[in-house]
């Protein structure tokens, strides 16, 4: 499958057809994520910090507030997609 110029990798900041797309479908279905995770209970398992875990907790603690702010429209999947592309510069995040 091709997807950049010469069949590589597309440029940085650009998904993949099928990939958009996909996200574009998640989006528009407003499906949450489950209430339940799996994440590893030993130390030895995970890395050092648990960044995988705090990183989760850190986007549904955003998505509480934004419910208790009243925007009970945000999902978890455009809360995180926000947060990228205000992380990608070109799309409002900072300069290259």
């Amino acid at each position: 499958m091709s997807c950049g110029p010469g069949g590589g990798a597309p440029p940085p900041g650009v998904a993949p057809p099928a990939a958009a797309n996909l996200l574009e479908r998640k989006l528009a279905s407003g499906e949450e994520v489950p209430e339940v995770e799996d994440f590893p209970l030993a130390p030895e398992e995970e890395t050092p910090d648990f960044r995988e875990l705090a990183t989760t907790l850190q986007f549904r603690l955003v998505r509480a507030v934004e419910h208790w702010r009243g925007n009970t429209h945000l999902t978890l999947a455009a809360i995180i997609r926000n947060t990228v592309l205000k992380a990608t510069p070109g799309r409002g995040g900072p300069p290259v």
